[in-house]
Formats: C-alpha cells, structure tokens, sequence
C-alpha cells in the first residue's frame, strides 16, 4: 500500500470513530436518559416511530442496494452522473406516490397519537429514503470522509434536539420525531451540496434510466428483503406486542432491546 493511501485510510478510519462516538452518544442518551423523562405511553409512541421509520427503506424496492452493488469499487468521476440522477427522480416519485397512497388511506379510528405517528412516519419516507440514496453513493466510491460527516450532522444534530427537550424536561413524545425528522433533512442538505454533479445532470432518455432502474431493483431487492428478513424476527414480535398488548407494554419491551443498542453502531 502506498504511503498516500496509507494516510488516507488513517484519515478515514478517524472519521468513522469520531462519527462511531456521536452515535454511541446518541444511543446512550436516548436508551438511558429520555425514558426518564417521558412517560411510558409517550416513551411507547416514541420507539413504535422509530420502529416504523426503521422500516420505510423497504419502499425503495432495492434500487439504492443496487446501486451500491453495481457501482461499488468505481471512482466518483466513473459514475454515470445522468443515470444515478434519473434513478433518484425516479425513487423520489416513487417515494411520493406511496406517501400520497397511505395519506388518503390513514384508517380513521385511530387514536390521536397513533396518527401523529403515522403520520410522520409517512412523511419520513422520501426523507430517510433520500438520505440513504445519497450516503450509499459516497460509501460506494470510498468518499468516506464525506459521508461520515454527513452522518455527523444527521447525528450531532438530533444529539443537540434530544439533550435540549431534555434539559427543558419535555415530556411528549411529538418534539423528538420532528428533531429526528429535521436531523435526516440537514444531512441531506450537506448531502446533497457534495453529490452537486449528480443532482445537477439532467437526463431525458427515460427509458435508458427505467431499464438501469429495473436493473438495479432486480439486483437490489435480494440485498434489502435478506436484510428487512433479519429486522423482522424481532419486528414481527414488537408489531404483535402494539397490536394486542397495548402501546405500554411496547414502550417496555422497546426499552429493554434499546439498553442494549448503545453496544452498537447508529447508523
């Protein structure tokens, strides 16, 4: 290995532990401090978003695994700009179409809470989606530094929101969707200002960019259904806990499996 690569993996490997710390902050803040300030229905309205929302990537059908399967191990200047740019179109409309969906769709009997959770679990579609799409393209041409810092600012962000509802002793659940929410769009805005030449190449052969689509999407979707497959062992349980049991005893259950997530990455 070259001295030149040598200092950049270094500086990359900074980068992760420093983004690895904030997220280990995060965890720790959320599992042991927030619980105390909540109550164990608002806590349980909490963590049912997070289960949620930890579940929307499944709407993007895999296009952005395969992507990062197809595009992983090129340069940055090597990608096909207009192509990833009309995929991103395409997953945002995409994206859009489902929210306009399950909106005109939100059963009426449900409680006040439980449509706020609905709710911004719909509008954080687009959002999440977004964020992985352009995070998956800088991991995939090794811009680590780039995307670190655009987990950082996701992460130092939502860390500021939490440890503030905190110190105010803020006891509803809805103030700390909206900071996770507003965290995902400020990493955004940084992402998007360092993926500029994508976004900003325009392509009009939309059936080049559907057949790269499909393509993708056929790969990717092995990828993301044997990833959601291990997220659902537990989510299966946890989903039946809030259908029978009650948002309570989900609360409860939520908080033991979220102590131990301080032993893990945030990301």
């Amino acid at each position: 290995m070259k001295p030149i690569q040598i200092k950049e993996t270094i500086k990359n490997v900074k980068y992760v532990l420093s983004a690895q710390f904030f997220s280990l902050m995060l965890n720790i803040v959320l599992a042991l401090i927030v619980p105390k300030f909540l109550g164990v229905e608002d806590f349980g309205y909490w963590q049912l978003f997070i289960f949620y929302s930890g579940l929307v990537g499944i709407f993007h059908l895999g296009l952005i695994d395969g992507i990062y399967l197809r595009e992983g191990g090129k340069y940055y200047e090597e990608l096909n700009f207009k192509s990833i740019n009309g995929q991103f179109l395409v997953m945002l409309s995409l994206q859009f179409f489902i929210c306009l969906i399950f909106f005109f769709n939100l059963p009426d009997v449900l409680s006040d809470d439980r449509k706020v959770v609905l709710i911004f679990t719909i509008i954080s579609i687009p959002i999440v989606n977004s964020y992985f799409f352009l995070s998956y393209i800088l991991q995939a041409v090794n811009k680590i530094r780039e995307y670190t810092i655009g987990v950082m600012v996701d992460k130092v962000f939502f860390l500021v929101c939490v440890i503030f509802l905190v110190a105010i002793k803020y006891t509803s659940f809805e103030p700390y969707i909206i900071a996770f929410v507003f965290s995902k769009i400020i990493s955004i805005i940084y992402l998007m200002i360092v993926n500029k030449p994508v976004l900003f190449s325009v392509n009009f052969n939309f059936i080049l960019i559907f057949k790269e689509t499909l393509k993708n999407i056929k790969i990717g979707s092995l990828l993301l259904f044997s990833n959601l497959s291990s997220l659902m062992i537990i989510g299966i349980s946890r989903f039946f806990i809030d259908l029978n049991l009650g948002i309570e005893l989900f609360g409860i259950i939520s908080f033991y499996f979220s102590i131990c997530k301080p032993c893990f990455s945030f990301y």
